[in-house]
C-alpha cells in the first residue's frame, strides 16, 4: 500500500510540471522510466529561467499543498509521505528540482 502511494504522489507531482508547462504554452509530455519503480517524467523543450524555475517548482508545490488536506481528512501518513516528496524534490543536488531551479536563478 505504502509503494502505491508514492507512485500516486509522485504522479500528482508530475502532473503539476506537466500542468504549468501547459498553461505557458510548453508542449510537455509523459515519458515512462523505471527507476527504483514506474514513474512519470515530463519532457518539455528549453524555456526561460523564469518559466524553467517556476515548473520545476510546481511539482513540489502539488505535494507540499498536498499533505495539509490530506491530514485534515485524517491520512497522516499519506500527508508525511507527501510532504517529504515535496520536501526532497527541492533539494539542489542532481536531477531533483530545486537544482533546476537553482540553476535556473542562476542563468538568470
Amino acid at each position: 500500500m505504502t509503494l502505491a502511494l508514492v507512485m500516486l504522489l509522485v504522479v500528482a507531482h508530475e502532473s503539476g510540471h506537466w500542468t504549468a508547462g501547459r498553461l505557458f504554452g510548453l508542449d510537455a509530455r509523459f515519458g515512462y522510466r523505471l527507476l527504483p519503480f514506474p514513474y512519470l517524467v515530463v519532457r518539455m523543450p528549453a524555456t526561460s529561467p523564469g518559466r524553467t524555475a517556476l515548473i520545476a517548482a510546481a511539482g513540489p508545490i502539488v505535494n507540499l499543498a498536498a499533505a495539509w488536506p490530506l491530514w485534515a481528512i485524517g491520512q497522516p501518513v499519506a500527508a508525511v509521505v507527501s510532504f517529504v516528496v515535496g520536501a526532497v524534490s527541492l533539494a539542489p543536488v542532481g536531477a531533483q528540482d530545486g537544482a533546476h531551479i537553482l540553476h535556473a536563478w542562476d542563468a538568470r
